[in-house]
């Protein structure tokens, strides 16, 4: 899959922006390592355009589950 296109065109189609919201919190680990390399992406090239999910990632930070706590790999957990 093609990440880096798939985060261009999620900047300008919110049904896709919030399918790779959704998709990071998937049980498919495809589903889920697409998202979250698209949704990186995102953060590296327009950080702005993620402000108002700010709240969700957060969430995802706070979470007990072990993968979403740990949105960036080798990175410790905040808290």
């Amino acid at each position: 899959m093609d990440v880096k296109n798939l985060a261009k065109d999620a900047i300008s189609y919110e049904n896709l922006f919030k399918e790779l919201l959704s998709g990071v919190k998937s049980k498919d680990n495809t589903i889920r390592s697409n998202s979250f390399q698209t949704l990186l992406i995102i953060s590296k090239d327009e950080p702005e355009f993620l402000y108002p999910e700010w709240d969700y990632f957060h969430d995802l930070l706070l979470s007990t589950n072990n993968y979403h706590s740990h949105l960036y790999p080798g990175q410790p957990h905040p808290g």
